[in-house]
């Protein structure tokens, strides 16, 4: 009887664990994959090397595949997940059954990012919100893009530029290696220069040039001495004569070393699409 007892509360206690399990909502990464960001003159960017594939980790369901940059795919099952607020621990098994159980730590950052063992990720719904960057072809065995890229140094975007000539609100205004941004509409507007051109991704990043004269009503408390340094806060990506890609990061605070007023009014205008904010030439 005492040994039915056992066998019984033993069944229990496992059904108990096994439920508190199911009750943990991994969804918020389940069914996604998450791509490796590098800092790229302190931009986060997919970095496209010439003879490899981008880190990531895909998951679904109780298997999580995981692709190095050279070596291929390698699984996993999950065998367990511990959830702390935004924080997943995943105990994980390789396929091969010489394995020991390893931990993987995720943990989300904000919508975009998580950071996965100490590296930072980002979702694959956003990855068109962040600048690409190959290697530079010059660096790679079979060159085949060279034709494809332009010269950047001999190109100047010049002109107004909208989502939409016609509806669009938000505007940026190229001259030279100066572009003058509506960054909030009717409310901040801005002044960026030029700092770097980058030729194997044919763009262009541009620092906040001063504080601006007109800050608006929304404007007024923001920290401008702050934002006024040599870190990159916007970059364009030219296309062609009549397309841009804009990319905004938002202001550098130089003091707190973080980032702010990370969204402006092209993504506000873009945001159902979630994918690159493509830009066209209009009549001013």
């Amino acid at each position: 009887m005492e040994k039915l007892f056992r066998l019984i509360l033993l069944i229990s206690t496992f059904s108990s664990c096994q439920e508190t399990k199911s009750k943990i909502d991994f969804s918020v990464v389940n069914n996604h994959t998450l791509y490796e960001v590098k800092k790229i003159n302190s931009i986060n960017s997919i970095y496209e090397p010439c003879d490899a594939t981008n880190k990531k980790y895909s998951i679904k369901d109780s298997l999580l595949v995981y692709t190095t940059a050279q070596d291929g795919d390698f699984r996993y099952r999950i065998l367990g997940i511990k959830k702390n607020n935004n924080d997943y621990e995943l105990q994980i098994k390789n396929t091969d059954p010489t394995q020991n159980v390893s931990i993987l730590n995720i943990c989300k950052i904000d919508d975009k990012y998580y950071s996965i063992n100490g590296k930072v990720f980002i979702d694959s719904i956003f990855i068109n919100t962040i600048p690409h960057i190959k290697q530079p072809c010059k660096e790679c065995d079979n060159c085949d893009d060279v034709k494809k890229q332009i010269n950047i140094n001999e190109v100047i975007p010049n002109g107004y530029w909208k989502i939409d000539c016609k509806n669009g609100n938000s505007s940026i205004n190229i001259k030279d290696k100066t572009a003058f941004l509506e960054v909030m509409f009717n409310q901040i507007y801005i002044d960026m220069i030029e700092i770097k051109r980058y030729d194997s991704d044919n763009g262009i990043a541009y620092k906040l040039k001063e504080i601006p004269e007109d800050k608006g009503n929304f404007g007024v408390n923001l920290n401008w001495k702050e934002y006024v340094n040599d870190k990159p806060i916007a970059y364009v990506k030219i296309i062609d004569d009549n397309t841009l890609y804009f990319y905004w990061y938002g202001f550098y605070n130089k003091k707190t070393q973080k980032r702010e007023f990370t969204e402006c009014g092209f993504q506000q205008e873009n945001r159902k699409n979630q994918q690159e904010i493509i830009l066209k030439k209009c009549d001013e």
